[in-house]
């Protein structure tokens, strides 16, 4: 979609940058509570200055005075021209500055660098974090899965691949996951077409999988010249990578089963899905999923009309930054944690490649609001970095929420700090800024009180 005038890129970074430096970081208003006090204070000094120094005038005798001049008028003078000095070196400007000068470069310097801060609130509160909480596809892995595995399970002669691959396709093509994308780019590239089946009745769980009807797959294969080529453990070429198409023709469904001629129900999703739809899981499928998990790829399970047909294997790269990030992390003492929907045994397969301890797996969306809220109730002050829309919820749970730019809409709503590089590393950046525009605050205090504290008792005198 193509974005205007204040809907561009641009504009939405210079609109959070403005937010940002105009909103206030919690510490501010005890700054302003202190500077509400501190001008009333200032002005009861300056009055006791100037009746103290007229006391002062009438009971010592070095006040010099001429003929023009009575002791009085120079008494009043100089009791005067204290306390108008005393109100003019306080300095209340100086604590209702300390913050939001702060705040306004430390917000400038993480736009500059990519990383967008909304106000002083996350920028002053990520210093205190002491767990970072990853999402694992799109914020530790590239967030691109690609098709590696496909495990045929049918009779050609009962399902061709055809007619398999075209179904799964048009199923996953009203989906906007990252893994529904990942198998129809691998459908669309090997069928080489554009057109898809009609799709009714369409339901997506999330953290599960979808359920929904496919018709008329035969008129969208007439769009497309390929044939039933494919051999026994054959390796299909693509522009992103080989797949590998193994058939294990494990059922022998009747052939009735698929009939062209009404609409195939096709349940795709993990093993709870299934389960729940009525399609039966025997133990050669669970072993096939165990060992594709073992190979750290998350596994796709494909049912038509109750029959499970086809298990698809989708690998996601790890960032090369990741592991960098988490190391950062630790050193800097703070807990990391992999929170993910997928399974368990992919997850810690990820986990083990960037040096993650923990891993919380198969956590539907609200629960991972849930996990946050869990260890906030640890007195654990909690970062959440994530991308989805699933994500959404621990992130606006979070004490700081983390969203990666390249992610949606609603991510990137419900955070308090947007990655714009799509870069970990900018993680471990924002907590160090954090850092430093906090104890830039508290210096900017410390300096002020003192002025303050040693130049009023100088001014009065």
């Amino acid at each position: 979609t193509t974005h205007v005038g204040q809907e561009t890129t641009l504009a939405q970074i210079v609109r959070l940058v403005e937010e940002a430096q105009t909103s206030k970081a919690p510490i501010q208003q005890t700054a302003d509570r202190i500077a509400g006090f501190f001008v009333p204070m200032v002005i009861g000094l300056a009055i006791l200055t100037l009746i103290a120094r007229i006391f002062v005038g009438f009971y010592t005798m070095d006040v010099e005075y001429t003929d023009k001049r009575t002791k009085m008028e120079m008494i009043l003078k100089r009791a005067f021209e204290a306390a108008i000095t005393v109100l003019a070196i306080a300095c209340p400007c100086s604590l209702g500055l300390a913050t939001p000068t702060a705040v306004m470069v430390g917000t400038g310097i993480g736009a500059i660098n990519g990383i967008l801060i909304k106000g002083g609130e996350p920028l002053e509160m990520a210093h205190k974090i002491t767990t970072v909480v990853m999402d694992k596809t799109g914020t530790v892995t590239k967030g691109r899965p690609r098709v590696v595995v496909i495990h045929s399970l049918v009779l050609e002669s009962r399902l061709s691949l055809l007619k398999l691959f075209a179904a799964v396709g048009s199923a996953e093509s009203n989906s906007e996951h990252p893994i529904a994308n990942s198998i129809t780019s691998f459908v669309k590239e090997w069928l080489n077409t554009k057109e898809w089946a009609s799709v009714r009745r369409f339901h997506a769980s999330a953290g599960n999988g979808i359920v929904c009807e496919v018709r008329n797959i035969d008129n969208m294969l007439l769009s497309t010249t390929k044939k039933n080529e494919l051999q026994i453990d054959s390796t299909i070429k693509l522009s992103n990578g080989d797949v590998k198409l193994i058939k294990n023709e494990h059922y022998d469904i009747h052939e009735h089963i698929f009939d062209d001629k009404k609409p195939l129900r096709v349940v795709i999703g993990n093993e709870r899905w299934m389960t729940k739809n009525g399609v039966p899981i025997d133990e050669y499928v669970e072993n096939l999923i165990k060992m594709e998990q073992i190979a750290g790829h998350i596994s796709v399970m494909c049912a038509i009309n109750g029959y499970l047909v086809a298990i698809i294997s989708i690998a996601d790269v790890v960032k090369d930054e990741s592991a960098l990030a988490v190391w950062a992390l630790q050193r800097m003492n703070i807990r990391v944690i992999l929170l993910t929907g997928d399974n368990a045994r992919t997850a810690e397969a990820t986990a083990r490649q960037v040096g993650i301890r923990e891993v919380f797996a198969e956590v539907l969306p609200n629960q991972k609001r849930i996990k946050i809220e869990q260890l906030q109730e640890m007195k654990e002050r909690v970062a959440m970095v994530g991308d989805g829309i699933n994500d959404s919820p621990a992130l606006a749970s979070a004490d700081v929420g983390i969203a990666i730019a390249a992610g949606s809409d609603v991510a990137i709503e419900s955070a308090g700090i947007v990655l714009v590089k799509n870069d970990l590393i900018d993680v471990v950046a924002a907590i160090d800024l954090s850092k430093r525009t906090t104890r830039r605050i508290q210096l900017n205090f410390l300096f002020a009180i003192l002025y303050n504290v040693v130049g009023i008792p100088i001014a009065a005198g």
